[in-house]
């Protein structure tokens, strides 16, 4: 090999070393944006879901509720059940909200655990109110015989400070009748659980008056499954640092409770949690209804949608609307 070739050989490995060394830079670069990327959409290599859950909707004086927009005057009411909708084995199993598209979207998973897409598109005809479902949806219609804002209210304890009312989600307490104690039937699902409710006025006609609005309720939003606290985002498969925008996103902080002395089965004591701020979902008149669909699931992208939720999660949640009349001199709450 001539003194000429030598140097260009020496040049082409001098230019394939540097190459590698750049490939693997660029590899090590990559390996942890995998993770956080399979972490933040599902941590999973098996499915978790919840498989039973309760809930109560309520609404204070002055709202009205039912489930359907021509129902009868007697039913009409301020407390529905969402059991009389929803089959009771309807589960809940990882999606995510795509509010460009307006629909859910779950991940194909591969027998090894590992996502093979996170684009299968969901539709509410085909996937929801099953056992072979993975989110849940219902409707619901509120009117009122006076002008009123509508906002969610905020959970509270009773008087005697063991029960809650207001708008809650937790995960159920269930007493074990061995030990005596009461355990956390949620598994950690209540920290990756949300509800939507997509909100549409209607005129005196039933008919839709103008574009609905969606807002997303975010229960538990500052305790995680790991025993951290502080809210952490939940990013959107739009591209947005949340499934919403700030607007529509209505955070609470957790609930908690803790036995009552000398421990009773069913007798518990609750710390509440609050809502980062009050948020409107809907005025609404005399003459208008409302249509609300109201959306249920196990966020896939949340932090703590990962393999400690297990399966078999129990839930039990109320939301409760409270409206504020329009007196003339501000809003006002109804008693």
């Amino acid at each position: 090999m001539s003194p000429k070739q030598q140097i260009w050989h020496s040049e082409q490995q001098r230019k394939k070393r540097f190459l590698i060394i750049a490939l693997l830079l660029l590899v090590l670069v990559l390996i942890p944006l995998c993770v956080v990327a399979t972490y933040t959409w599902f941590g999973t290599s098996k499915t978790p879901k919840v498989s039973d859950m309760e809930m109560t909707i309520n609404s204070s004086y002055g709202l009205q509720l039912a489930w359907s927009a021509d129902a009868k005057e007697e039913d009409w009411q301020q407390q529905l059940n969402y059991t009389d909708v929803v089959d009771v084995d309807a589960i809940l199993t990882p999606v995510t909200w795509s509010n460009e598209q307006e629909r859910f979207y779950t991940a194909l998973m591969g027998t090894d655990g590992r996502i093979i897409d996170i684009g299968v598109e969901l539709s509410d005809e085909k996937d929801t109110n099953s056992r072979d479902g993975h989110y849940v949806k219902f409707t619901v219609y509120g009117r009122t015989e006076q002008n009123v804002s509508v906002s969610l209210k905020e959970g509270l304890n009773t008087a005697d400070g063991e029960n809650l009312t207001g708008t809650y989600l937790i995960g159920t307490p269930l007493w074990q009748n061995d030990e005596k104690i009461h355990t956390d039937g949620g598994l950690g699902a209540q920290y990756a659980t949300r509800i939507g409710f997509k909100i549409t006025k209607l005129d005196s006609y039933g008919n839709e008056k103008d574009d609905s609005n969606f807002f997303i309720y975010e229960p538990n939003a500052d305790a995680h499954i790991n025993g951290s606290s502080g809210v952490l985002n939940t990013p959107s498969l739009d591209g947005g640092e949340e499934l919403v925008p700030p607007s529509q996103l209505i955070r609470q902080s957790a609930f908690n409770w803790k036995e009552q002395k000398p421990v009773q089965r069913g007798v518990l004591s609750w710390s509440t949690g609050k809502f980062e701020e009050e948020k409107e979902l809907f005025e609404l008149s005399s003459d208008e209804k409302v249509k609300i669909d109201v959306y249920i699931w196990l966020e896939g992208k949340d932090i703590d949608c990962v393999n400690a939720l297990g399966s078999g999660a129990q839930l039990t949640a109320n939301i409760q609307f409270e409206a504020s009349a329009d007196s003339g001199s501000g809003l006002v709450p109804i008693q």
